[in-house]
């Protein structure tokens, strides 16, 4: 397989594309079958998203859009996808997600713990929660940079025509409570804990999936194949995207061939 394919660890993260084909917001996690009919998905036609558009502080002016289908979650920090160099933001200090139809768009902000805080209408939000806006709402960002939700401008799209929306995907190892009733598997397996990971989506309502020796070792997740690979009693999980064209993120660096 000559696909890009780098290897993730227990406690990393993942960005991957789901395949979308309908106007609701419920695409599933595809079976490993379906793998070679990933090629065949369109984008959606006609852009649908909100801009964040900086009003306060050194990057006024500034303005950075989530578009459905094609960036739905970015990251804002010294480190971000939103990239601020202030001194009173973290590395990593908050994130964006978009949750968008052709009816309602709306994004969800989650404050990572950040050392001077983040606001929604000067509403400051709890360590590590997160907190729902709409146009016109007002985001500050460390107590400096104020950025403001609008509507989505044609000319501010920058397309680049991706197949569905980005999910993060956290690699966790609590194997044993996702997998089926200990009861229904071998007496040997039930003597000892399982090995695996549990790759779980954060930024949309979609389910785990878990990989185990003996059980499931490889799923698909959006536009990617991921495989258990155990070696001395450790786990990590081989990320594989379907081409070369596709974008896959670990620790928020792509996958490159």
């Amino acid at each position: 397989d000559s696909s890009p394919t780098k290897y993730a660890r227990i406690g990393e993260t993942m960005e991957v594309e789901y395949i979308s084909d309908s106007d609701d917001d419920d695409e599933e996690m595809m079976d490993c079958e379906d793998w070679d009919g990933a090629e065949d998905a369109k984008p959606k036609a006609g852009p649908i998203g909100l801009t964040l558009r900086c009003i306060e502080g050194m990057h006024k002016g500034d303005h950075f859009s989530l578009i459905r289908g094609d960036k739905e979650v970015a990251t804002v920090g010294a480190e971000g996808d939103i990239s601020l160099a202030d001194s009173n933001v973290d590395r990593i200090h908050a994130r964006f997600t978009l949750h968008a139809t052709k009816r309602v768009q709306k994004i969800s902000v989650q404050d990572l713990k950040s050392a001077n805080g983040t606001w929604v209408n000067s509403s400051k939000i709890p360590k590590g929660k997160d907190r729902v806006v709409f146009i016109s709402d007002q985001i500050s960002i460390g107590g400096s940079s104020v950025w403001k939700v609008c509507e989505l401008k044609p000319e501010e799209v920058t397309s680049r025509a991706c197949p569905g929306p980005v999910v993060v995907v956290e690699i966790d190892d609590n194997v044993d409570e996702n997998l089926p009733p200990r009861k229904a598997r071998s007496k040997a397996k039930r003597a000892a804990a399982s090995v695996g990971v549990v790759l779980k989506p954060v930024s949309l309502n979609k389910e785990s999936v878990t990989l185990a020796e003996g059980e499931t070792e490889s799923a698909i997740v959006g536009n990617a194949k991921m495989a258990l690979a155990v070696r001395k009693g450790f786990c990590s999980v081989a990320v594989t995207t379907k081409s070369s064209s596709s974008k896959v993120l670990v620790n928020s660096k792509p996958i490159v061939g």
